[in-house]
């Protein structure tokens, strides 16, 4: 399998209200240009198997962490107007939903991509006049502002 050249962060948050705190999960991403979508779902599982309940076909007697809430955003470099298995696999392995569905570049594709779960997350425009993207500004709502 091809190498991914890639930077990922992954950090822990703890939310806190007067009534309550909230753990999430936050990602950032950035996958190179042309890396296999295969090596990207790999890198996917290898990130956030924790969150999924295919750890159990690791370690049978571990449960998983399936409710935290999690927003990962970046720029995937994988058009998902062309590409719908990536949105199927996120779906399918992490419970994750897709809430980009807007071109996010000048050539018309979708590769800068919000996916959430537990998490109402709203994306903006963001004007950039000095990039081939059209930058995503993306809102947690927390449940205070819901």
């Amino acid at each position: 399998m091809k190498e991914i050249g890639q930077n990922f962060e992954m950090s822990r948050y703890m939310w806190r209200n007067k009534q309550k705190q909230t753990k999430f999960v936050l990602g950032a991403v950035y996958i190179h240009p042309n890396v296999p979508q295969e090596a990207v779902e790999y890198f996917m599982f290898q990130m956030l198997v924790a969150y999924s309940e295919a750890i159990r076909l690791i370690f049978p007697n571990m449960n998983p962490d399936s409710e935290t809430t999690i927003p990962l955003c970046g720029d995937f470099n994988m058009d998902i107007m062309q590409i719908k298995s990536f949105v199927n696999f996120m779906k399918s392995r992490f419970n994750l939903d897709c809430i980009s569905s807007a071109s996010t570049t000048l050539g018309n594709t979708c590769i800068d991509l919000t996916f959430t779960r537990n998490i109402s997350v709203q994306t903006l425009p963001y004007v950039s006049y000095f990039s081939y993207h059209r930058s995503v500004l993306s809102r947690l709502m927390l449940s205070s502002e819901q």
